[in-house]
């Protein structure tokens, strides 16, 4: 399966961000080549920021760096 292909699935169920999605995978890439990858996929993949909050709750803006599938890709 080729990089494109391991995150779409990654991403299948909801976005997630950058880490979890190398943690899941063991796919090497740094933020720069995932929005590379989402750049070049821009009609399958989609940039977002996944919340993220201090130990209190409080949202910390902006949030982890993050991908989801474009909506006409779920279907």
């Amino acid at each position: 399966m080729n990089a494109i292909e391991i995150v779409a699935t990654a991403v299948k169920e909801g976005a997630h961000s950058f880490e979890y999605i190398r943690k899941t995978t063991g796919l090497p890439l740094s933020d720069e080549q995932l929005m590379e990858l989402i750049q070049e996929n821009e009609d399958r993949l989609q940039f977002t920021r996944i919340r993220r909050e201090d130990p209190a709750g409080n949202r910390i803006r902006p949030g982890w760096p993050g991908v989801k599938l474009r909506g006409v890709a779920t279907g």
